[in-house]
C-alpha cells in the first residue's frame, strides 16, 4: 500500500492524515487532532484487514453466497432441545405437527 502525504487512512482508532513520510514511519495527525507516529508496513496491514473484514460484513454480488451465507436453520439450539418446547407449550398439537417440539 503506498501512502500519500496529506492522505486520508483509517486504522482502528480512527481517520488520520499523512503530515510526514521517513521510511517507514508515518507522522499523522488523528481527527481529534493528536498527532502521532505510526509504521507503513504495520498500517498497511491493519488497512488491508480492515478491508477484508468489511467484505466479509457486506452481501455478495453472488445471490446463491447470499443465500447460503445469511440463510438460518429452523432447527433450535441444542440448549433448547434438552430443555423442552421451542414455544414452551409442547401440549399443543400445532406445536408438534410443526416440529417445535422436543421434549
Amino acid at each position: 500500500m503506498e501512502f500519500l502525504i496529506g492522505g486520508i487512512y483509517r486504522n482502528r482508532r480512527g481517520e488520520y492524515e499523512i503530515l510526514a513520510i521517513e521510511g517507514d514511519t508515518l507522522q499523522v495527525r488523528y481527527d481529534d487532532g493528536a498527532v502521532d507516529q505510526l509504521k507503513a508496513t504495520i498500517q498497511a496491514r491493519i488497512a488491508r484487514n480492515m478491508a477484508i473484514e468489511d467484505a466479509a460484513k457486506a452481501p455478495s454480488q453472488d445471490e446463491a453466497v447470499n443465500r447460503a451465507f445469511f440463510t438460518t436453520s429452523r432447527t433450535p439450539p441444542l440448549a433448547t432441545r434438552r430443555s423442552g418446547c421451542v414455544t414452551g407449550d409442547h401440549l399443543r398439537s400445532a406445536c408438534q405437527s410443526a416440529g417445535l417440539c422436543y421434549a
